[in-house]
């Protein structure tokens, strides 16, 4: 931003391609005025049609908080090419407007718009934090059945994290075990986080040892499991997984306030 002032003291305007830099940065100082002065410098500039600077836009109002930006900056957007319709759904779901995501999402491919795996993953994650199953499980199947495309690693946590939230356990772990590959931390960390809230400790000892052998260090993993064992009653079994994480030199990271 520094910068930026000296390059116009200098004469020199910014444009576009400058105006596409800066903007990701003025949100970062969490000025949501910052972004609007963007905004109307662009529109004064004949620089808002620029598919650069609208998908900057999007992204910091969205990243700013204010939801209703976005939204009026893709309404007011002539090009709308994939990537501008994968930056608002994207902005959209990270707010979890779940309807509104699914909503623009039936509109591009109305369009005539193919969408991709980003895409894709925006919309489920907003139906999987929302607690939208059914309609993730219906745009899930869509990526092969109607579109060809693969789901990749993003896609299943995705719905395992729905499914477990859900307490869909078994549906999630039956989807777990369909993958075509081998599943990571971020696949079996929301079931054994579902296998807690849900008091399942049968399962959540099964996906314990899963994230045992991926990430033998992630303190959060035996905790999540300890505290399973404690509000099942199985106090020397939840002894035993603070002995392990003791044993591998971890230690719970203590609270900490400001004041």
């Amino acid at each position: 931003l520094g910068l930026l002032n000296k390059m116009i003291g200098s004469g020199i305007l910014p444009n576009s391609a400058t105006l596409s830099i800066i903007i990701p940065s003025v949100d970062l100082s969490a000025t949501l005025l910052g972004v609007k002065q963007a905004h109307g410098y662009a529109i004064r500039n004949n620089h808002d049609q620029s598919i650069s600077v609208v998908i900057a836009l999007m992204d910091a109002y969205s990243k700013a908080g204010f939801l209703d930006g976005s939204p009026k900056v893709f309404k007011l957007t002539s090009d709308r090419c994939k990537i501008v319709w994968t930056s608002i759904i994207s902005a959209v779901a990270a707010h979890g407007e779940t309807a509104e995501a699914l909503c623009l999402f039936n509109e591009m491919i109305n369009a005539g718009i193919r969408p991709d795996t980003i895409v894709f993953t925006a919309v489920l994650t907003a139906c999987a934090y929302t607690g939208k199953v059914a309609d993730a499980r219906k745009v899930f199947n869509s990526m092969q059945v109607v579109f060809g495309i693969n789901p990749v690693m993003e896609q299943y946590a995705c719905m395992v994290s729905g499914f477990s939230r859900a307490g869909m356990l078994k549906d999630a772990l039956e989807l777990v075990n369909s993958m075509p590959f081998e599943p990571n931390a971020k696949v079996w960390g929301p079931l054994l986080n579902g296998a807690a809230e849900f008091g399942d400790v049968e399962l959540g000892r099964f996906v314990f040892d899963q994230l045992f052998m991926i990430e033998p260090k992630n303190t959060g993993n035996y905790i999540v499991m300890a505290n399973l064992y404690s509000n099942a009653g199985k106090w020397e079994e939840a002894e035993i997984i603070r002995s392990m994480m003791w044993g591998v030199g971890l230690e719970k990271v203590p609270g900490c306030s400001w004041n």
